[in-house]
């Protein structure tokens, strides 16, 4: 009995010996199928060559537009951004389906009183040759008057869709600056010295008071000179009329939202005179007379002042823009501004010699 007993217990040693062979066979075959698994379905992640790099389409507004007072019609752009899918980008921009809506409802809303404006489709304004496709140009707009005491809102409506787009918050009516010089009654002839009689440069000044609603004022000049062209002997043969804008100050706060604020820049001979040699062509057989120059002074509103900061050119050694809209659902700006001038002021005729007598201006041939 005890050989019987002892067989026994080595019997079920033997037999528990081998279930736990058995299970580590198994166990180790599981691991091996489930690792060959794993690795096979990393493989054959790792080398796939299929890139999704389109994401679901999605239709997102463009949208530009600019409400002046002063303009008898007001005009709102608004394109689209377009899902170029497998072909080329450039391929696409050339097709007008891909860059316009087929059916939309565009409106501007008085919130005061709730009154709307439809704006009509007009497509008679060409668009230049390049990269986009120009055979139509589709641009929003409206004859009706603007109440300038309102604010509005721009409601864009897909029609096909029914999706909408419009802007972040009403949009206030920038109202008109007031000048004082030149002013309308009195065109002070444009003069500039360089170290007068009491060593001092004489400037022109160019001053105005800033309009309701103005976050930001830019001041610019549109010169009037004329060409002369000449024959071999020095004779003139013909004239053309030459327009010059120049960007005196492209950015200059208000102090308030209210108006009223006295704002001012001092143009001196130096600066009139480089602007001149940086854009004015040099010719042999032309000579020039400068005869006029209109005043500009556009006042943007707090959508647009945004814009145009965060658009600004970037000095620092990070380069990226932020990118700003008040758009919902879109891109882009819906803002207010007013673009106010004083057009014709002469330039003197002590200006006309100082022109033609000035070395730095010689090439030029101003008389």
């Amino acid at each position: 009995m005890t050989f019987l007993n002892g067989m026994n217990k080595k019997n079920k040693a033997l037999q528990s010996f081998r279930l736990r062979i058995k299970f580590a066979a198994m166990f180790k075959h599981s691991l091996w199928a489930t690792g060959t698994t794993v690795l096979l379905i990393l493989f054959s992640i790792s080398c796939s060559t299929k890139l999704e790099i389109n994401a679901p389409y999605k239709t997102t507004a463009v949208v530009y537009g600019l409400l002046d007072i002063n303009q008898p019609r007001q005009y709102i752009r608004i394109m689209k951004t377009y899902q170029n899918g497998s072909g080329n980008a450039y391929d696409y921009a050339r097709i007008t389906d891909s860059l316009y809506f087929k059916n939309i409802t565009v409106k501007l809303i008085n919130v005061a009183n709730g009154n709307e404006i439809i704006l009509k489709k007009d497509n008679s304004i060409p668009m230049k040759p390049g990269t986009f496709a120009s055979d139509s140009n589709f641009i929003y707009y409206t004859d009706a008057p603007l109440d300038k005491y309102s604010a509005y809102n721009l409601l864009i409506t897909d029609n096909d869709t029914k999706e909408t787009f419009q802007n972040e918050s009403p949009v206030s009516l920038v109202d008109s600056i007031t000048w004082k010089n030149p002013s309308r009654s009195l065109l002070l002839p444009f003069e500039v010295k360089s170290k007068s009689l009491n060593g001092q440069d004489q400037y022109y000044p160019v001053s105005w008071k800033t309009a309701a609603y103005a976050y930001a004022c830019d001041l610019m000049a549109r010169i009037h000179y004329t060409d002369y062209v000449l024959n071999p002997q020095g004779q003139i043969i013909d004239s053309v009329q030459q327009v010059l804008d120049w960007s005196i100050e492209p950015y200059i706060p208000t102090p308030n939202r209210s108006g009223g604020d006295a704002l001012s820049k001092n143009i001196i001979q130096n600066d009139f005179f480089n602007f001149l040699l940086a854009n004015v062509p040099v010719k042999s057989n032309v000579k020039r007379r400068a005869y006029s120059l209109d005043f500009r002074v556009s006042s943007s509103s707090e959508e647009l002042s945004t814009y145009v900061l965060l658009n600004a050119p970037s000095f620092g050694v990070v380069q990226k823009n932020v990118t700003y809209t008040n758009i919902k659902n879109g891109l882009g700006i819906f803002s207010s501004r007013n673009m106010n001038e004083i057009k014709g002021i002469p330039f003197s005729a002590n200006m006309q010699s100082i022109m033609a007598n000035a070395p730095s201006l010689k090439t030029l041939k101003f008389f």
